[in-house]
């Protein structure tokens, strides 16, 4: 931290630390997201700011995250967030350390979520995740996961220190026939999404998104 720039200590229940904490987690989804592991921030333990002249703010925060599928909480995230002042808007610069992340193993469920795919008879598809009462069916779980992780990084590049952003929906998911399977990196079928994001800071919903 460079002494010209002091540290301003944040109330970590306030929207400054959540707004930094949920970009921090955003990043870690995108990275780190499977069809069988999905991070929620758990408790934010220490957040602050400091305002660097001429280059923007950057927040420092220490959390926590809980794997959605396992229920299981990694103590000990931290992640440095900086928001630059650009006339055109920037995707915010994250750094993040998460050391506990990869102690959750998701492999085998991935491949038998793979096998699943590759050997059915027709293209797997899904609509309206979740649906008009907020259920997920168990077998469209690994389907929002992964539309989570294409909106995640959509909501990580498209945030700034006004938003909150959430994937709210999943309006549909299409499998797609390729015989270049291999050529993906994740090792899965290409899949299309349309999803919803909500900025919760506003409470509004944007349109319709294609992946």
């Amino acid at each position: 931290v460079d002494p010209a720039f002091p540290m301003k200590e944040l109330n970590t229940s306030y929207y400054p630390a959540a707004r930094a904490a949920k970009v921090a987690q955003h990043y870690l989804n995108y990275h780190h997201g499977s069809p069988s592991k999905w991070f929620m921030v758990h408790a934010i333990k220490q957040a602050s700011s400091e305002d660097i002249s001429e280059v923007g703010t950057k927040y420092h925060i220490q959390f926590s995250v809980q794997e959605q599928a396992t229920k299981e909480i990694v103590e000990n995230c931290s992640a440095e967030i900086l928001f630059r002042q650009t006339e055109v808007q920037s995707a915010p610069e994250v750094n993040c350390t998460c050391n506990d992340l990869l102690k959750i193993k998701t492999s085998d469920a991935d491949h038998a979520l793979y096998h699943h795919i590759k050997h059915q008879p027709d293209p797997m598809t899904g609509t309206d995740i979740p649906d008009s009462q907020g259920n997920i069916p168990k077998e469209m779980k690994p389907l929002w996961y992964l539309g989570g992780i294409g909106a995640s990084f959509i909501m990580w590049q498209q945030s700034n220190e006004s938003t909150l952003y959430n994937m709210a929906h999943v309006h549909s998911v299409k499998q797609l026939v390729s015989s270049k399977v291999h050529a993906c990196r994740s090792g899965y079928t290409f899949t299309a999404f349309s999803f919803h994001l909500l900025d919760n800071t506003l409470f509004i919903m944007v349109p319709s998104i294609d992946l």
